[in-house]
């Protein structure tokens, strides 16, 4: 498999600011082990659709597909009344380029650092977030196993 600069993005929910988000990613990638050679750049989703830099195709693909959220065991009696969410109403967005990476290994390691995100803000609360790369030209969701 050719390896040029993976890229992968994670959209997700979060209480905590963009800014605070920001300030706190030196130590999240730290806590994540991180490779300093992965590029993470964090927007609004509400402010990609305008951006000339973002590709149409993963616009389409965040208007048209949902997710479900995740629930830590004490939240799990909400699980029944779960609705998906869609994908373009998610807070933020991380984009992330890895070099000399495919777009699976940098999805694996932005998974790791949305890991460390979820911990550091939003740990035991219910987490609505997903990884997203594209493979053979189309986006799908990646799991982070």
């Amino acid at each position: 498999m050719e390896k040029r600069t993976g890229e992968a993005y994670a959209f997700f929910n979060c209480s905590a600011s963009k800014e605070k988000i920001e300030r706190e990613l030196p130590r999240v990638r730290e806590a994540s082990r991180c490779p300093s050679e992965l590029e993470l750049s964090l927007k609004e989703v509400n402010k990609l659709d305008g951006d000339r830099n973002t590709d149409p195709k993963l616009m389409e693909f965040l208007r048209t597909n949902e997710i479900y959220s995740t629930y830590p065991s004490k939240h799990r009696g909400l699980m029944a009344k779960a609705k998906p969410t869609r994908m373009r109403d998610l807070k933020y967005a991380v984009r992330a380029r890895y070099p000399n990476k495919t777009n699976e290994e940098t999805a694996q390691v932005l998974g790791d650092v949305m890991n460390e995100v979820y911990l550091n803000f939003d740990e035991g609360e219910i987490f609505t977030g997903a990884i997203v790369g594209k493979v053979d030209g189309e986006y799908g969701l990646w799991k982070n196993d």
